[in-house]
């Protein structure tokens, strides 16, 4: 498993608490539980005791006073009727039957013990003579025997009723007293038994918990890598390093093994590396040498030995003493006649220090390094010896070399190309290194000289020599370059020789040409200028007539908006007489009520005048004000009628005026069409005017373009003929100076020859 994956410490051990708080948490909600659970049964038993108490209440009160015993001798004494509601039969039957339903409910119960169905018993056996007496009381009083006599033969013994009454009240105390402390001692034991379980499960819970979160995954990890780390490293300091160490456990120990193992593997890899280093070194060529930080030598290498075994002949004229099999172990004072220079030396060494060592013809380079530990202290020092024999001696014979080029440099620096080693002093290699640098000198001179007197022609005009011989690689591709260069400017020249008096006769061509041009454009610019001229007034006449239109198209649209608000106006006035109208219509209506109203009041006049007269001389005084009242009536309707009339002719008027006003408003929208429509003519118009003017104006514009551009072409048509004169004239003088030059004739007919090729060519392209 991956180190980071898995769970910390810190997690394992919150998680260890939270299984603790959840294991008592749930112990105690167990125990809650079974605690509610026992004060549940203790609450059911107590109310199954409660309706026992209940239904044995029920029952003693019913047989008691004012009920079933109370209601018999009722009905034995008074019969059926009764002042209340019901007849002492029926209250009898009642708690006869109600006795009878609390004894049935009570049979069912469970555990019902003797002294509680010897009580049922017994109660209803009583029950059962009082309901068989009751009978035959109701058959003696329908006998119409007395009281006395029905008394007689009614008998009922209802003491075992009372004794079982008496037994059974006891019973149920004492029997509730019993249960109840039953189940309390039985809650008591359950609770001590449900506290055991609950520890015990909670105690086997935590041990899982603390083995699973705390010992497996951290103190057994731990006590692992203990135990790894002490084989790793055992009592005598010898190391292990190929142990492996457990990776289990939590985040940190997993995490852990990983990093122990991690460093365990990279100590095996150093270690590989330290002994391939060894196996390399001691392989090596190179003299390597270790002495620790006393100076004692520690190692040597086989090529270390065989070297000084070499020279441990010449190392003993100097140091007699000396010998190559006892050097390990020894301090490395043995190489020196006073070593305390050495000591005092290496003592204040902090870096790489390079001594040189003369033995006869043997020349050594000693190389000591110090060895610096982690905490920055010297370790130690490593050692090379370096035969460097050779080196001296293939030195000084490079100084010869080097002395002899510096003198052939210093003489090709100042012109002096060809100069040569001295190679009598030399051998081998540097002899013939020598040599190959003396004939390379004596090719770059005869080369160089070659070069030299072509350069030397080509500067007096002459294109005609080349480089001759036969050369290899830069020399020769130089060669082909410096003679293709003088075949290229052979050619270049023969071309531009031709071409410039071809050039000549062109810009005199050309000059003719442009004076020509000239005249033509001053005459063109002049015609230009007439033009603009004219295009100027008729762009000034055609802009008058669009402001005119423009002008013109406003006018007809506000009498266009006039017409529009009259015609607006005639349609108000048209709804105003229709107003009008409606209004004496409606007049006209009461005008006819009002005419109908004073013909009624005529009538009732007249009814009245008519019971006055049959009234005599009492009725006399109302016939007067009937009569009054009759006038009034007929000049009420001859002014109705009057009325009515002059409104008739009012409406006939107000129709008229409609239909005028119709009729106007009618062609008032039609002469608001027809000026709707010369508005858009006229707009129209207006808008090609302006467009009109837009575009003569634009005109206008590009010929004072036109006209501007031909004077400045005239000008540059003139200063064009000015500049092919003084071409001409340039021409000549390159003419002139081109003769100049000596060109090979096959270059030159080659130049003619491509000249007539280019002319042909041009020719065929334009036709």
């Amino acid at each position: 498993m991956n180190a980071s994956q898995g769970r910390t410490t810190v997690q394992n051990i919150g998680l260890f608490f939270i299984v603790l708080v959840l294991v008592y948490g749930g112990g105690f909600a167990a125990f809650s539980h079974f605690k509610t659970q026992s004060n549940l049964a203790l609450e059911d038993l107590k109310q199954q005791i409660n309706h026992e108490v209940a239904l044995f209440e029920d029952i003693q009160a019913q047989m008691g006073y004012g009920q079933f015993i109370h209601n018999f001798k009722n009905l034995v004494i008074r019969g059926e009727q009764d002042y209340r509601a019901n007849s002492y039969s029926q209250q009898l039957q009642a708690n006869l039957d109600q006795i009878q339903a609390d004894i049935d409910e009570y049979r069912r119960l469970p555990g019902l013990k003797a002294p509680e169905t010897d009580g049922l018993n017994a109660i209803e056996a009583v029950v059962a003579q009082y309901q068989k007496m009751a009978d035959k009381v109701r058959e003696l009083k329908s006998l119409g025997l007395s009281v006395e006599a029905i008394d007689q033969q009614i008998v009922v013994d209802d003491r075992p009723a009372m004794e079982a009454l008496q037994a059974w009240s006891k019973f149920l105390k004492a029997d509730a007293t019993q249960r109840i402390a039953a189940l309390h001692a039985e809650a008591d034991r359950n609770e001590l038994i449900q506290l055991a379980v609950i520890f015990g499960i909670s105690l086997l819970l935590t041990w899982l918990a603390f083995e699973w979160l705390v010992r497996r995954a951290l103190v057994k990890p731990v006590s692992h890598i203990n135990q790894q780390l002490t084989r790793v490293c055992d009592a005598e300091g010898d190391l292990d390093i190929h142990a492996d160490i457990c990776v289990e456990g939590a985040r940190e120990t997993r995490r852990l093994g990983q990093y122990i193992n991690g460093m365990l593997q990279r100590i095996q890899n150093e270690v590989a590396k330290m002994n391939s280093v060894k196996t390399v070194v001691d392989q090596s060529t190179a003299n390597i040498m270790l002495a620790d930080k006393d100076l004692v030598i520690t190692y040597m290498n086989k090529s270390i030995v065989n070297t000084l075994k070499k020279v441990e002949k010449d190392i003993q004229k100097m140091l007699p003493h000396f010998s190559t099999e006892k050097l390990v172990g020894q301090n490395i004072d043995v190489f020196h006649v006073n070593p305390s220079h050495q000591r005092k030396l290496l003592a204040e060494l902090t870096d790489t220090y390079v001594a040189k060592l003369t033995l006869g013809e043997l020349h050594l380079d000693i190389i000591v390094t110090p060895i610096w530990g982690a905490d920055g202290e010297r370790t130690g020092f490593v050692t090379e010896w370096k035969d460097i024999t050779e080196t001296v001696k293939l030195e000084k014979m490079q100084e010869a070399v080097e002395q002899n080029l510096k003198t052939m440099v210093e003489k090709a620096a100042k012109g002096h190309i060809g100069a040569q080693i001295d190679v009598s002093a030399l051998d081998g290699f540097i002899r013939d290194l020598g040599e190959q640098i003396n004939t390379m000198s004596n090719a770059i001179h005869v080369a160089n000289k070659k070069i030299s007197d072509v350069i030397v022609h080509l500067s007096k005009g002459d294109l005609t020599p080349r480089v001759e011989g036969d050369y290899e690689a830069d020399l020769g591709a130089m060669q082909a370059a410096i003679n293709q260069s003088l075949d290229n400017l052979s050619l270049i020249m023969a071309q531009v020789n031709v071409s410039v008096r071809e050039i000549a006769e062109d810009i005199q061509a050309t000059t003719e040409r442009n004076t020509n041009v000239s005249s033509r454009l001053q005459e063109q610019a002049a015609s230009i200028e007439e033009t603009a001229a004219t295009m100027e007034e008729m762009t000034a006449a055609v802009r008058n007539n669009a402001q005119n239109a423009q002008q013109a198209n406003d006018l007809t649209v506000q009498a266009s908006d006039k017409m529009a608000e009259g015609a607006h106006i005639m349609q108000q006035t048209i709804q105003a007489m229709q107003g009008i109208k409606a209004s004496s219509d409606q007049i006209e209506q009461i005008i006819g009520l009002i005419d109908s109203i004073a013909f009624q009041t005529n009538l009732l006049a007249l009814n009245a005048a008519v019971e006055a007269a049959r009234a005599g001389d009492h009725g006399r005084g109302f016939a007067v004000v009937a009569g009054e009242v009759r006038n009034l009536a007929g000049k009420s309707a001859d002014a109705a009628r009057e009325i009515k009339t002059l409104i008739e002719q009012s409406v006939s008027q107000v129709e008229n005026g409609t239909q005028l006003a119709e009729q106007s408003g009618a062609s008032l929208d039609e002469i608001n069409l027809s000026i709707r429509q010369v508005t858009e003519r006229v707009s129209e118009i207006a808008t090609s005017s302006l467009q009109q003017s837009q575009g003569i104006e634009q005109l206008n514009q590009t010929i004072v373009s036109l006209d501007r551009n031909t004077q400045e072409n005239a000008q540059l048509v003139e200063l064009s003929a000015n500049s092919a004169e003084l071409i001409a004239g340039r021409a000549k003088e390159l003419v002139n100076r081109m003769h100049q030059f000596t060109i090979a004739g096959p270059f030159m007919q080659q130049a003619e020859t491509e000249l007539k090729i280019h002319h042909s060519d041009k020719t065929a392209d334009k036709d």
